[in-house]
Order: structure tokens, then C-alpha cells, then sequence
């Protein structure tokens, strides 16, 4: 079931599309990723994986990377390992962010992590397991706070 421990390293990469709007990955065929959504493309090569009798249950996902350096999180900051800017990647979650810098420090609080948008600032508990999904848009900072 799913794709073995050992197979992961050599699947999990960033793979590029080329002019025809094609991947090539692991173990498949090309596959057309043109005017797909990234929803929509995971399953097609989860479905690829499948019907080749490759994996019985991978899970795939796909986040878009776009080759601009100046599309970023403003900042990841507070009890981070390495705070500064980020590579901002379409679907990048707050704990992706966080992960992204290195994760959280031992003086770190989870249960406070504090995005800033649009001059607002928002809480978030993401030790609760709902909150870790929240998407981020471009020039968001995500803050950890210290523990009290």
C-alpha cells in the first residue's frame, strides 16, 4: 500500500513541466499536466500509479513552484529556526511556511502562531491538526511566538 519508505526520497522532488506541458516522473510515462489544476493533476498520477500496477495507494501532492525569486512569504519569524523571507509556492500552507524556516524552536508556542495579512493579524493554534492547512497568499508573514 502507498509508496515504500525508500521509494519516497526518490519520488518526492520538484519536477519540472516542459514546453508541452509535460512531467516525467518516477516509474510513468510523461503525463500532460497542461491546464490542470494541481487538484487535479495529483490525481492523475496518483490514477497513473494505480492502473500501472506501480503503487496500490500512493498519495500525491502537487504544489506549483514558480522560478520568480521575487515571489516570497514576506517572512517567517519569531522562534523559527532560520527567520527571514521564503520561497512562496501556490498552496503553501502556515505549517508548510514554518517548516520551510527550519520548524520551531524549542522556545517556540504552536498554540500561538500569528499570520499577518493585509495589516491584520490573525491567531492560530496549530497544534490543532485543522489550523496546520490554512493557505497563504503571497507576501503573508507567519509569526511563532515564545512560550510564556
Amino acid at each position: 500500500t502507498g509508496v515504500p519508505v525508500e521509494e519516497q526520497k526518490k519520488i518526492n522532488s520538484l519536477y519540472p513541466v516542459d514546453s508541452n506541458g509535460k512531467v516525467h516522473l518516477p516509474f510513468l510515462e510523461k503525463l500532460d499536466a497542461a491546464g490542470k489544476s494541481p487538484k487535479q493533476f495529483a490525481d492523475a498520477i496518483e490514477k497513473a500509479y494505480i492502473d500501472g500496477g506501480i503503487y496500490d495507494k500512493p498519495k500525491i501532492e502537487v504544489l506549483i513552484d514558480h522560478p520568480c525569486d521575487d515571489i516570497k512569504v514576506a517572512l517567517v519569524g519569531g522562534q523559527v529556526v532560520k527567520t527571514g523571507p521564503i520561497r512562496f509556492v501556490e498552496g503553501m500552507t502556515i505549517w508548510l511556511a514554518i517548516t520551510k524556516a527550519g520548524g520551531v524552536t524549542e522556545f517556540g508556542d504552536l498554540s500561538r502562531v500569528n499570520l499577518h495579512r493585509d495589516g491584520k493579524t490573525t491567531f492560530y493554534d496549530l497544534t490543532k491538526e485543522e489550523n496546520r492547512g490554512v493557505l497563504l497568499k503571497i507576501d503573508d508573514s507567519v509569526e511563532v511566538t515564545k512560550k510564556h
